[in-house]
């Protein structure tokens, strides 16, 4: 009886019982099942940035509690890790995008993952060109369209505004993105940028396009909002992000099997 991904709710008192042609036996001594509390996971980042530039130094750090006996980072797929809490990287190449983790160790437990970090290399291919449409001056309410053209043929565009805390990722069709803003107000004003980059190749990016400034007109500042979107080009299901997990299965009973002689 195999338990996978145990749980808390598995904790409990065992049994396990046989049974022939003609017989059984009785049940088995209870056997007691304790499922510890994991330890929390850390933190993962990359400083000064997750996006790095061909040839720019970028250092990943795991983070912790105090204390912590034993640090492993590692680069999912790569079958290679690093028994500390930072990995630095002197001069970003393609071979060093990709995804992250890290885990910890106290004693002999050790703490669930960290979230997965992307590292990804820029300045992979030639930048883009962003341009506002119908302009890049927007009165309140009003809508723009950012457009994200590229010379190559890929699928996939990141459009980033100065300041926030990620992109806004969308596929459109070959070439070129859309990024649509509808009633706008001023928390739309700022810094854009967009990137351009193949699904087949999802950490090796282009160099940024020039920056767009888009000014709202009109008074007030509103807190600006996050979103993201992902998914494949238009017409085919939407991504999503991986979800790790599984079913877990487990008996709390006195249980029963056949056994063939």
């Amino acid at each position: 009886f195999s338990l996978q991904d145990v749980a808390p709710f598995h904790m409990g008192t065992y049994y396990c019982q046989y049974r022939t042609e003609g017989d059984s036996s009785g049940c088995s001594d209870p056997l007691e099942l304790v499922v510890t509390d994991p330890l929390p996971k850390p933190s993962l980042r990359a400083l000064p940035s997750s996006l790095v530039p061909l040839e720019r130094s970028v250092t990943i750090r795991c983070q912790g509690p105090p204390g912590v006996d034993l640090y492993r980072l590692e680069k999912l797929g790569s079958k290679k890790y690093e028994d500390q809490d930072f990995l630095f990287i002197p001069a970003m190449k393609t071979n060093h995008a990709g995804r992250y983790r890290c885990s910890y160790q106290n004693g002999s437990q050790w703490s669930l993952p960290s979230e997965q970090l992307e590292l990804v290399a820029t300045g992979v291919y030639s930048k883009p060109s962003l341009t506002a449409h119908p302009s890049p001056v927007v009165p309140p309410g009003g809508d723009v369209t950012l457009q994200c053209q590229t010379q190559y043929g890929f699928d996939q565009f990141a459009l980033y505004k100065e300041g926030d805390t990620g992109p806004s990722k969308r596929p459109e069709k070959w070439y070129l993105a859309d990024f649509p803003m509808v009633t706008v107000t001023a928390a739309h004003s700022g810094t854009y940028r967009c990137y351009s980059f193949s699904s087949a190749s999802p950490y090796l990016w282009s160099a940024p396009s020039n920056p767009l400034v888009l000014t709202v007109t009109g008074k007030g500042v509103q807190t600006p909002s996050f979103f993201l979107s992902l998914g494949g080009p238009r017409g085919s299901p939407r991504g999503a992000w991986e979800a790790w997990g599984g079913l877990p299965v487990g008996f709390r009973e006195c249980m029963s099997f056949l056994l063939l002689l």
